[in-house]
């Protein structure tokens, strides 16, 4: 698949903060090299073109007062997430593919999203963005 050239390889020297991190910012997406190279091949996995439309959604969203939001607002945060993994999910169940909820639930409760909700609550939002896409 033909990438848009601000969908780049994440920065070796974030990879040694977080060997999982992901993200846009400033126009551009940066995806960890696996992801990226995948991305890349005649018939990428689903999952990694999910994250991949995951990513597109935030960049849609990426002005600098929205990354100040998202940085500074835990709810603004959330509902940033939830916005992107609706978009997300909607291909998913397109592909008829299931996704690790419990987990991104974790996540989105963890120190990665800054404690923007707790497990439960993202757990319960993430179901229901899944069940409405």
């Amino acid at each position: 698949m033909k990438l848009p050239n601000y969908v780049k390889p994440m920065p070796k020297l974030l990879l040694l903060i977080s060997p999982k991190v992901k993200g846009a910012t400033l126009g551009n997406i940066y995806l960890p090299e696996e992801i990226f190279t995948d991305l890349q091949k005649e018939n990428p996995d689903p999952i990694n073109i999910s994250l991949l439309i995951h990513e597109e959604e935030h960049r849609k969203n990426s002005s600098l007062s929205n990354i100040i939001r998202y940085a500074l607002f835990p709810k603004a945060r959330l509902n940033e997430e939830l916005g992107a993994y609706k978009v997300q999910f909607k291909y998913l169940k397109s592909k008829r593919a299931t996704y690790d909820i419990e987990n991104v639930a974790r996540n989105l409760s963890g120190f990665f999203y800054f404690y923007s909700t707790n497990y439960k609550n993202a757990k319960r939002l993430l179901e229901k963005a899944w069940n409405e896409s």
